[in-house]
Protein backbone atom coordinates (compact mmCIF):
# COMPACT_ATOMS: atom_id res chain seq x y z
CA UNK A 1 0.00 0.00 0.00
CA UNK A 2 2.84 2.40 0.84
CA UNK A 3 4.39 1.91 -2.60
CA UNK A 4 1.03 2.46 -4.32
CA UNK A 5 0.62 5.81 -2.53
CA UNK A 6 4.22 6.73 -3.38
CA UNK A 7 3.67 5.92 -7.06
CA UNK A 8 0.43 7.94 -7.16
CA UNK A 9 2.18 10.88 -5.51
CA UNK A 10 5.10 10.64 -7.93
CA UNK A 11 2.79 10.51 -10.96
CA UNK A 12 0.76 13.44 -9.63
CA UNK A 13 3.92 15.53 -9.21
CA UNK A 14 5.13 14.68 -12.71
CA UNK A 15 1.75 15.49 -14.25
CA UNK A 16 1.63 18.80 -12.33
CA UNK A 17 5.12 19.74 -13.53
CA UNK A 18 4.23 18.90 -17.13
CA UNK A 19 0.96 20.84 -16.85
CA UNK A 20 2.66 23.96 -15.45
CA UNK A 21 5.47 23.86 -18.02
CA UNK A 22 2.88 23.50 -20.77
CA UNK A 23 0.97 26.49 -19.41
CA UNK A 24 4.17 28.54 -19.59
CA UNK A 25 4.22 28.01 -23.36
CA UNK A 26 0.88 29.82 -23.71
CA UNK A 27 2.29 33.12 -25.01
CA UNK A 28 5.04 31.45 -27.01
CA UNK A 29 2.46 29.45 -28.94
CA UNK A 30 0.68 32.70 -29.80
CA UNK A 31 3.84 34.44 -30.95
CA UNK A 32 4.05 36.85 -28.01
CA UNK A 33 7.38 37.61 -26.34
CA UNK A 34 8.06 37.78 -22.63
CA UNK A 35 10.70 37.12 -20.02
CA UNK A 36 11.12 33.58 -18.69
CA UNK A 37 8.77 32.75 -15.78
CA UNK A 38 9.87 31.11 -12.54
CA UNK A 39 8.34 27.68 -11.97
CA UNK A 40 5.00 27.86 -10.13
CA UNK A 41 5.30 31.59 -9.31
CA UNK A 42 5.42 32.77 -12.92
CA UNK A 43 6.64 36.38 -12.77
CA UNK A 44 5.44 37.04 -9.21
CA UNK A 45 8.11 35.34 -7.12
CA UNK A 46 9.81 38.55 -5.94
CA UNK A 47 6.45 40.17 -5.20
CA UNK A 48 5.05 37.19 -3.27
CA UNK A 49 8.32 36.84 -1.33
CA UNK A 50 8.09 40.50 -0.33
CA UNK A 51 11.27 41.49 -2.15
CA UNK A 52 9.88 43.83 -4.81
CA UNK A 53 6.80 46.02 -5.21
CA UNK A 54 4.45 44.79 -7.94
CA UNK A 55 4.94 48.04 -9.89
CA UNK A 56 8.65 47.24 -10.28
CA UNK A 57 8.00 43.58 -11.12
CA UNK A 58 5.78 44.69 -14.01
CA UNK A 59 8.29 47.40 -14.93
CA UNK A 60 11.08 44.82 -15.32
CA UNK A 61 8.98 42.95 -17.87
CA UNK A 62 7.94 46.22 -19.55
CA UNK A 63 11.54 47.37 -20.06
CA UNK A 64 12.83 44.01 -21.28
CA UNK A 65 11.21 44.49 -24.70
CA UNK A 66 11.20 48.24 -25.41
CA UNK A 67 9.92 47.99 -28.99
CA UNK A 68 7.03 45.60 -28.37
CA UNK A 69 3.42 46.86 -28.21
CA UNK A 70 2.49 44.16 -25.70
CA UNK A 71 4.21 41.32 -23.85
CA UNK A 72 3.14 38.21 -21.99
CA UNK A 73 3.70 37.40 -18.32
CA UNK A 74 2.34 34.79 -15.91
CA UNK A 75 0.73 35.32 -12.52
CA UNK A 76 1.56 31.89 -11.11
CA UNK A 77 0.19 29.85 -14.04
CA UNK A 78 -2.35 32.41 -15.25
CA UNK A 79 -1.36 34.22 -18.49
CA UNK A 80 -1.56 38.01 -18.40
CA UNK A 81 -1.01 40.36 -21.33
CA UNK A 82 0.72 43.66 -20.53
CA UNK A 83 -0.44 46.35 -22.95
CA UNK A 84 2.40 48.84 -23.58
CA UNK A 85 1.16 50.77 -26.60
CA UNK A 86 -0.92 53.87 -25.60
CA UNK A 87 -3.02 53.50 -28.74
CA UNK A 88 -3.96 49.96 -27.74
CA UNK A 89 -4.63 51.16 -24.20
CA UNK A 90 -7.09 53.66 -25.68
CA UNK A 91 -8.78 50.82 -27.58
CA UNK A 92 -9.14 48.76 -24.40
CA UNK A 93 -10.32 51.61 -22.16
CA UNK A 94 -12.54 53.52 -24.59
CA UNK A 95 -12.98 52.45 -28.21
CA UNK A 96 -13.53 48.75 -27.48
CA UNK A 97 -14.72 49.18 -23.91
CA UNK A 98 -17.59 46.73 -24.52
CA UNK A 99 -14.95 43.97 -24.72
CA UNK A 100 -13.20 45.04 -21.50
CA UNK A 101 -15.87 46.49 -19.20
CA UNK A 102 -14.94 44.18 -16.31
CA UNK A 103 -11.90 44.04 -14.05
CA UNK A 104 -9.75 40.95 -13.72
CA UNK A 105 -10.94 40.38 -10.16
CA UNK A 106 -13.38 37.48 -10.06
CA UNK A 107 -16.82 38.64 -8.86
CA UNK A 108 -17.36 35.50 -6.81
CA UNK A 109 -19.19 36.29 -3.57
CA UNK A 110 -16.28 35.90 -1.16
CA UNK A 111 -17.39 38.62 1.26
CA UNK A 112 -20.36 40.88 1.93
CA UNK A 113 -18.58 44.04 0.80
CA UNK A 114 -17.97 43.04 -2.81
CA UNK A 115 -20.89 44.86 -4.45
CA UNK A 116 -19.19 48.18 -5.10
CA UNK A 117 -18.30 50.12 -8.25
CA UNK A 118 -14.76 48.77 -8.22
CA UNK A 119 -15.81 45.12 -8.14
CA UNK A 120 -19.18 44.82 -9.89
CA UNK A 121 -19.33 43.64 -13.49
CA UNK A 122 -21.47 44.19 -16.55
CA UNK A 123 -24.90 45.75 -16.18
CA UNK A 124 -24.79 45.60 -12.37
CA UNK A 125 -21.72 47.85 -12.40
CA UNK A 126 -23.36 50.26 -14.84
CA UNK A 127 -26.55 50.54 -12.78
CA UNK A 128 -24.73 51.27 -9.51
CA UNK A 129 -22.27 53.72 -11.08
CA UNK A 130 -25.13 55.61 -12.74
CA UNK A 131 -26.83 55.96 -9.35
CA UNK A 132 -23.64 57.22 -7.66
CA UNK A 133 -22.30 59.61 -10.32
CA UNK A 134 -24.52 62.59 -9.33
CA UNK A 135 -22.97 62.48 -5.83
CA UNK A 136 -19.71 63.73 -7.33
CA UNK A 137 -21.17 66.45 -9.55
CA UNK A 138 -19.83 70.00 -9.34
CA UNK A 139 -22.81 71.13 -7.26
CA UNK A 140 -22.42 68.27 -4.79
CA UNK A 141 -18.69 68.94 -4.44
CA UNK A 142 -19.43 72.60 -3.85
CA UNK A 143 -21.80 71.61 -1.04
CA UNK A 144 -18.98 69.59 0.56
CA UNK A 145 -16.51 72.47 0.41
CA UNK A 146 -17.19 73.98 3.84
CA UNK A 147 -16.82 70.54 5.44
CA UNK A 148 -13.49 70.10 3.67
CA UNK A 149 -12.36 73.53 4.87
CA UNK A 150 -13.20 72.46 8.41
CA UNK A 151 -11.04 69.34 8.02
CA UNK A 152 -8.16 71.48 6.72
CA UNK A 153 -8.46 73.82 9.71
CA UNK A 154 -8.31 70.85 12.09
CA UNK A 155 -5.21 69.63 10.23
CA UNK A 156 -3.62 73.06 10.67
CA UNK A 157 -4.39 73.06 14.41
CA UNK A 158 -2.97 69.56 14.78
CA UNK A 159 0.28 70.58 13.08
CA UNK A 160 0.64 73.71 15.23
CA UNK A 161 0.28 71.62 18.39
CA UNK A 162 2.84 69.12 17.08
CA UNK A 163 5.32 71.84 16.10
CA UNK A 164 5.30 73.26 19.62
CA UNK A 165 7.59 70.38 20.62
CA UNK A 166 8.89 68.87 17.35
CA UNK A 167 9.36 70.43 13.90
CA UNK A 168 9.82 67.06 12.15
CA UNK A 169 6.59 65.53 10.83
CA UNK A 170 5.78 62.17 9.27
CA UNK A 171 3.39 63.61 6.70
CA UNK A 172 2.37 60.12 5.60
CA UNK A 173 0.68 59.40 8.93
CA UNK A 174 -0.71 62.91 9.40
CA UNK A 175 -2.21 63.04 5.91
CA UNK A 176 -3.73 59.58 6.28
CA UNK A 177 -5.54 60.84 9.38
CA UNK A 178 -6.62 63.96 7.49
CA UNK A 179 -8.04 62.03 4.53
CA UNK A 180 -9.80 59.61 6.89
CA UNK A 181 -11.51 62.56 8.59
CA UNK A 182 -12.36 64.10 5.20
CA UNK A 183 -14.09 60.93 4.03
CA UNK A 184 -16.08 60.74 7.26
CA UNK A 185 -17.10 64.39 7.23
CA UNK A 186 -17.65 65.08 3.53
CA UNK A 187 -18.85 61.72 2.17
CA UNK A 188 -20.46 60.03 5.19
CA UNK A 189 -21.55 63.08 7.19
CA UNK A 190 -19.84 61.90 10.40
CA UNK A 191 -17.16 63.28 12.72
CA UNK A 192 -14.27 60.79 12.63
CA UNK A 193 -11.81 62.81 14.77
CA UNK A 194 -8.74 60.85 13.63
CA UNK A 195 -6.47 63.89 14.02
CA UNK A 196 -7.69 64.76 17.51
CA UNK A 197 -8.21 61.27 18.93
CA UNK A 198 -5.10 59.03 19.00
CA UNK A 199 -7.35 56.00 19.63
CA UNK A 200 -9.77 56.70 16.78
CA UNK A 201 -11.54 53.53 15.67
CA UNK A 202 -12.09 55.04 12.24
CA UNK A 203 -8.37 55.55 11.62
CA UNK A 204 -7.65 52.05 12.95
CA UNK A 205 -10.09 50.64 10.38
CA UNK A 206 -8.53 52.73 7.59
CA UNK A 207 -5.11 51.30 8.44
CA UNK A 208 -6.48 47.76 8.43
CA UNK A 209 -7.76 48.25 4.88
CA UNK A 210 -4.16 48.23 3.60
CA UNK A 211 -2.30 46.39 6.35
CA UNK A 212 -0.12 43.50 5.16
CA UNK A 213 -1.21 40.52 7.26
CA UNK A 214 -0.95 36.72 6.88
CA UNK A 215 -4.60 36.82 5.78
CA UNK A 216 -3.81 39.33 3.02
CA UNK A 217 -0.84 37.29 1.79
CA UNK A 218 -2.94 34.12 1.58
CA UNK A 219 -5.82 35.96 -0.12
CA UNK A 220 -3.44 37.59 -2.62
CA UNK A 221 -1.89 34.26 -3.58
CA UNK A 222 -5.27 32.57 -3.99
CA UNK A 223 -6.64 35.44 -6.06
CA UNK A 224 -3.69 35.16 -8.44
CA UNK A 225 -3.79 31.35 -8.63
CA UNK A 226 -7.58 31.00 -8.88
CA UNK A 227 -10.07 33.41 -7.22
CA UNK A 228 -12.61 30.60 -6.95
CA UNK A 229 -10.47 29.04 -4.21
CA UNK A 230 -11.64 31.85 -1.93
CA UNK A 231 -15.22 30.82 -2.44
CA UNK A 232 -14.56 27.08 -2.23
CA UNK A 233 -12.64 27.40 1.05
CA UNK A 234 -14.98 30.14 2.35
CA UNK A 235 -12.12 32.60 2.90
CA UNK A 236 -13.28 36.20 3.19
CA UNK A 237 -11.07 38.73 1.40
CA UNK A 238 -11.93 41.32 4.06
CA UNK A 239 -11.06 41.17 7.73
CA UNK A 240 -14.28 40.24 9.62
CA UNK A 241 -13.74 43.23 11.91
CA UNK A 242 -13.68 45.55 8.89
CA UNK A 243 -16.77 43.90 7.42
CA UNK A 244 -18.65 44.32 10.69
CA UNK A 245 -17.52 47.96 10.94
CA UNK A 246 -19.06 49.02 7.63
CA UNK A 247 -22.41 47.39 8.35
CA UNK A 248 -22.41 49.11 11.74
CA UNK A 249 -21.42 52.33 9.98
CA UNK A 250 -24.45 52.06 7.71
CA UNK A 251 -26.69 51.59 10.75
CA UNK A 252 -25.04 54.57 12.49
CA UNK A 253 -25.55 56.83 9.45
CA UNK A 254 -29.21 55.81 9.27
CA UNK A 255 -29.74 56.58 12.95
CA UNK A 256 -27.99 59.95 12.56
CA UNK A 257 -30.26 60.65 9.60
CA UNK A 258 -33.42 59.85 11.57
CA UNK A 259 -32.45 61.91 14.60
CA UNK A 260 -31.46 65.08 12.77
CA UNK A 261 -33.92 67.70 11.59
CA UNK A 262 -31.79 68.25 8.45
CA UNK A 263 -30.00 65.91 6.05
CA UNK A 264 -26.46 66.56 4.90
CA UNK A 265 -25.94 66.51 1.17
CA UNK A 266 -23.38 63.69 0.86
CA UNK A 267 -22.89 60.33 -0.81
CA UNK A 268 -24.21 58.27 2.10
CA UNK A 269 -27.43 60.28 2.28
CA UNK A 270 -27.84 60.08 -1.50
CA UNK A 271 -27.57 56.28 -1.48
CA UNK A 272 -30.05 55.96 1.40
CA UNK A 273 -32.52 58.29 -0.35
CA UNK A 274 -32.29 56.28 -3.58
CA UNK A 275 -32.82 53.04 -1.64
CA UNK A 276 -35.90 54.48 0.07
CA UNK A 277 -37.34 55.67 -3.25
CA UNK A 278 -36.79 52.24 -4.80
CA UNK A 279 -38.49 50.54 -1.85
CA UNK A 280 -41.45 52.93 -1.98
CA UNK A 281 -42.03 52.11 -5.63
CA UNK A 282 -42.44 48.50 -4.52
CA UNK A 283 -42.16 47.16 -8.05
CA UNK A 284 -41.74 43.43 -7.62
CA UNK A 285 -40.50 43.05 -11.18
CA UNK A 286 -37.65 45.52 -10.63
CA UNK A 287 -34.81 44.58 -8.32
CA UNK A 288 -33.58 47.23 -5.89
CA UNK A 289 -30.19 48.48 -7.12
CA UNK A 290 -28.97 50.11 -3.90
CA UNK A 291 -29.90 47.60 -1.21
CA UNK A 292 -28.14 47.62 2.17
CA UNK A 293 -25.39 45.26 1.01
CA UNK A 294 -24.59 47.45 -2.00
CA UNK A 295 -24.62 50.62 0.13
CA UNK A 296 -22.30 49.09 2.76
CA UNK A 297 -20.00 47.87 -0.03
CA UNK A 298 -19.74 51.35 -1.51
CA UNK A 299 -19.12 52.91 1.89
CA UNK A 300 -16.23 50.46 2.15
CA UNK A 301 -14.70 51.28 -1.25
CA UNK A 302 -15.17 55.05 -0.78
CA UNK A 303 -13.30 54.96 2.51
CA UNK A 304 -10.58 52.74 1.00
CA UNK A 305 -10.01 54.96 -2.04
CA UNK A 306 -10.69 58.25 -0.27
CA UNK A 307 -8.22 57.41 2.50
CA UNK A 308 -5.19 56.04 0.67
CA UNK A 309 -5.01 57.69 -2.75
CA UNK A 310 -5.16 61.40 -1.76
CA UNK A 311 -2.92 60.82 1.28
CA UNK A 312 -0.28 59.13 -0.86
CA UNK A 313 -0.38 61.82 -3.54
CA UNK A 314 -0.26 64.67 -1.02
CA UNK A 315 2.61 63.07 0.89
CA UNK A 316 4.78 62.69 -2.19
CA UNK A 317 3.80 66.17 -3.38
CA UNK A 318 5.03 67.73 -0.13
CA UNK A 319 8.18 65.62 -0.39
CA UNK A 320 8.98 66.96 -3.86
CA UNK A 321 8.15 70.52 -2.85
CA UNK A 322 10.55 70.18 0.08
CA UNK A 323 13.30 69.02 -2.30
CA UNK A 324 12.44 71.73 -4.85
CA UNK A 325 12.02 74.98 -2.84
CA UNK A 326 11.76 77.16 -5.95
CA UNK A 327 8.71 75.18 -7.10
CA UNK A 328 7.26 75.35 -3.57
CA UNK A 329 7.66 79.12 -3.54
CA UNK A 330 6.01 79.44 -6.94
CA UNK A 331 2.96 77.48 -5.72
CA UNK A 332 2.83 79.57 -2.55
CA UNK A 333 2.89 82.80 -4.57
CA UNK A 334 0.07 81.55 -6.76
CA UNK A 335 -2.03 80.74 -3.68
CA UNK A 336 -1.37 84.21 -2.29
CA UNK A 337 -2.30 85.89 -5.60
CA UNK A 338 -5.54 83.91 -5.90
CA UNK A 339 -6.50 84.74 -2.31
CA UNK A 340 -5.88 88.45 -2.94
CA UNK A 341 -8.13 88.32 -6.02
CA UNK A 342 -10.87 86.86 -3.82
CA UNK A 343 -10.63 89.29 -0.87
CA UNK A 344 -8.35 87.02 1.13
CA UNK A 345 -10.51 83.89 0.85
CA UNK A 346 -10.22 80.74 -1.24
CA UNK A 347 -13.68 79.63 -2.29
CA UNK A 348 -14.68 76.63 -4.38
CA UNK A 349 -14.54 78.48 -7.70
CA UNK A 350 -11.12 79.97 -6.87
CA UNK A 351 -9.57 76.48 -6.85
CA UNK A 352 -9.82 76.54 -10.65
CA UNK A 353 -7.42 79.49 -10.69
CA UNK A 354 -4.66 77.44 -9.03
CA UNK A 355 -3.27 76.42 -12.42
CA UNK A 356 0.34 75.89 -11.40
CA UNK A 357 -0.75 73.88 -8.36
CA UNK A 358 -2.73 71.66 -10.73
CA UNK A 359 0.46 71.12 -12.75
CA UNK A 360 2.37 70.21 -9.57
CA UNK A 361 -0.28 67.72 -8.46
CA UNK A 362 -0.49 66.16 -11.92
CA UNK A 363 3.29 65.72 -12.04
CA UNK A 364 3.17 64.15 -8.57
CA UNK A 365 0.52 61.68 -9.73
CA UNK A 366 2.67 60.85 -12.75
CA UNK A 367 5.81 60.28 -10.73
CA UNK A 368 4.15 58.57 -7.75
CA UNK A 369 0.95 57.10 -9.14
CA UNK A 370 -0.97 55.60 -6.15
CA UNK A 371 -2.54 52.99 -8.43
CA UNK A 372 0.55 51.75 -10.25
CA UNK A 373 -1.32 49.37 -12.58
CA UNK A 374 -4.87 48.30 -13.26
CA UNK A 375 -6.51 45.26 -14.76
CA UNK A 376 -9.21 44.33 -17.24
CA UNK A 377 -10.60 41.01 -18.36
CA UNK A 378 -11.70 40.26 -21.91
CA UNK A 379 -15.45 39.55 -21.93
CA UNK A 380 -15.70 38.36 -25.53
CA UNK A 381 -13.28 37.47 -28.32
CA UNK A 382 -11.27 40.53 -29.42
CA UNK A 383 -8.82 40.81 -32.29
CA UNK A 384 -5.89 43.03 -31.34
CA UNK A 385 -5.77 45.79 -34.01
CA UNK A 386 -3.14 45.36 -36.73
CA UNK A 387 -2.19 41.87 -35.52
CA UNK A 388 -3.40 38.30 -35.92
CA UNK A 389 -3.72 37.88 -32.15
CA UNK A 390 -7.19 37.17 -30.82
CA UNK A 391 -7.85 37.43 -27.10
CA UNK A 392 -10.50 35.06 -25.81
CA UNK A 393 -13.17 35.54 -23.17
CA UNK A 394 -11.53 35.42 -19.74
CA UNK A 395 -8.07 36.50 -20.91
CA UNK A 396 -6.45 38.94 -18.46
CA UNK A 397 -4.68 42.14 -19.38
CA UNK A 398 -2.72 44.70 -17.34
CA UNK A 399 -2.33 48.43 -18.04
CA UNK A 400 1.15 49.27 -16.58
CA UNK A 401 0.49 52.87 -15.53
CA UNK A 402 3.71 53.17 -13.49
CA UNK A 403 5.87 52.00 -16.41
CA UNK A 404 4.19 54.29 -18.94
CA UNK A 405 4.52 57.25 -16.55
CA UNK A 406 8.26 56.54 -16.35
CA UNK A 407 8.89 55.81 -20.03
CA UNK A 408 11.29 58.36 -21.56
CA UNK A 409 9.49 57.99 -24.90
CA UNK A 410 6.58 59.90 -23.39
CA UNK A 411 8.27 61.81 -20.55
CA UNK A 412 11.92 62.86 -21.14
CA UNK A 413 14.04 62.52 -18.00
CA UNK A 414 11.11 60.64 -16.45
CA UNK A 415 12.40 60.48 -12.86
CA UNK A 416 12.79 64.25 -12.60
CA UNK A 417 10.01 66.22 -10.90
CA UNK A 418 9.03 68.74 -13.57
CA UNK A 419 5.53 70.29 -13.37
CA UNK A 420 6.15 72.16 -16.64
CA UNK A 421 5.36 68.93 -18.48
CA UNK A 422 1.70 69.75 -17.85
CA UNK A 423 1.70 73.45 -18.75
CA UNK A 424 -0.86 74.59 -21.31
CA UNK A 425 1.88 74.82 -23.95
CA UNK A 426 3.36 71.39 -23.23
CA UNK A 427 0.43 69.15 -22.36
CA UNK A 428 -1.01 69.42 -25.88
CA UNK A 429 2.07 67.46 -27.00
CA UNK A 430 1.40 64.57 -24.61
CA UNK A 431 0.32 61.38 -26.27
CA UNK A 432 -3.21 60.28 -25.33
CA UNK A 433 -3.42 57.56 -22.66
CA UNK A 434 0.08 58.16 -21.31
CA UNK A 435 -1.29 59.76 -18.13
CA UNK A 436 -3.32 57.17 -16.26
CA UNK A 437 -3.42 58.28 -12.62
CA UNK A 438 -7.21 57.91 -12.45
CA UNK A 439 -7.59 55.14 -15.02
CA UNK A 440 -9.43 55.98 -18.21
CA UNK A 441 -12.66 55.52 -20.11
CA UNK A 442 -16.04 54.73 -18.51
CA UNK A 443 -14.34 53.07 -15.53
CA UNK A 444 -12.32 56.18 -14.66
CA UNK A 445 -12.17 56.73 -10.89
CA UNK A 446 -15.60 58.03 -9.88
CA UNK A 447 -14.16 60.27 -7.17
CA UNK A 448 -11.29 61.96 -8.99
CA UNK A 449 -12.88 65.43 -8.85
CA UNK A 450 -13.40 65.04 -5.11
CA UNK A 451 -9.74 64.01 -4.72
CA UNK A 452 -8.55 67.05 -6.68
CA UNK A 453 -10.64 69.41 -4.55
CA UNK A 454 -9.33 67.81 -1.38
CA UNK A 455 -5.68 67.91 -2.46
CA UNK A 456 -5.83 71.51 -3.68
CA UNK A 457 -7.48 72.83 -0.53
CA UNK A 458 -5.11 70.87 1.70
CA UNK A 459 -2.03 72.13 -0.17
CA UNK A 460 -3.32 75.69 -0.07
CA UNK A 461 -3.77 75.44 3.71
CA UNK A 462 -0.32 73.97 4.33
CA UNK A 463 1.69 76.17 1.98
CA UNK A 464 -0.02 79.33 3.22
CA UNK A 465 0.99 78.59 6.80
CA UNK A 466 4.22 76.57 6.59
CA UNK A 467 7.52 76.37 4.81
CA UNK A 468 8.40 72.73 4.20
CA UNK A 469 11.94 71.42 3.92
CA UNK A 470 13.95 68.19 4.30
CA UNK A 471 15.00 67.10 7.79
CA UNK A 472 17.45 64.55 9.23
CA UNK A 473 14.91 61.75 8.74
CA UNK A 474 14.12 62.57 5.11
CA UNK A 475 15.01 59.69 2.78
CA UNK A 476 16.49 60.60 -0.61
CA UNK A 477 15.26 58.69 -2.48
CA UNK A 478 12.27 57.34 -0.60
CA UNK A 479 12.32 53.57 -0.05
CA UNK A 480 9.19 51.96 -1.48
CA UNK A 481 7.67 49.20 0.61
CA UNK A 482 7.85 45.84 -1.23
CA UNK A 483 5.43 44.27 1.27
CA UNK A 484 2.27 46.06 0.26
CA UNK A 485 -1.05 45.57 -1.49
CA UNK A 486 -1.10 44.96 -5.22
CA UNK A 487 -1.32 48.57 -6.46
CA UNK A 488 -0.06 50.60 -3.51
CA UNK A 489 2.98 52.89 -3.83
CA UNK A 490 3.80 53.03 -0.13
CA UNK A 491 6.75 54.77 1.55
CA UNK A 492 8.28 52.06 3.74
CA UNK A 493 9.62 54.35 6.48
CA UNK A 494 7.17 57.20 6.19
CA UNK A 495 7.76 60.64 4.64
CA UNK A 496 9.56 62.83 7.18
CA UNK A 497 9.78 66.59 6.57
CA UNK A 498 10.46 69.75 8.56
CA UNK A 499 7.64 72.29 8.96
CA UNK A 500 8.41 75.92 9.81
CA UNK A 501 5.59 78.32 10.60
CA UNK A 502 5.45 81.30 8.24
Amino acid sequence: MFYVVLIILFVTIIISILFINNRYKHWQRRGIVGTKPTFFFGHLREFIMGKKNLAFVIDDAYKAFPEERFIGIFEFTKPNLIIKDPELIGDVLVKDFSYFHDRTIDPANTHRLNRHVGRLTGEKWNLVRTKLMPSFSTNKLKSMYSSMEQCCNILDSHLRNHLSHNDQVDVKEVLEKFTTDAVGNCIFGLEYDSLTNPNSLYFKISQQLFAVTPRLIIVTILRFVNPKFLKWFKISEVNPEVEKFFYNLLYHIEEFRKNKSFQRNNLAQTMLSIRDQEMEQNDKNKKIVLDNETIASNLYIMQSAGFETPATALGYCLYELALNPEIQEKVRKEIKDVREKNNGSLNFEALNDLVYMEMVLTETLRLYNPGNSFRRVCTKAWKVPNTSLILQRGDRITIPAHSIHHDEKYYPDPYKFNPERFSEENKINLKPFTFLAFGGGPRTCIGFKYAKMEMKLCLATLLTNYKISPCSKTEIPIVINPMTTQTQYDAKNGIWLRFTTI
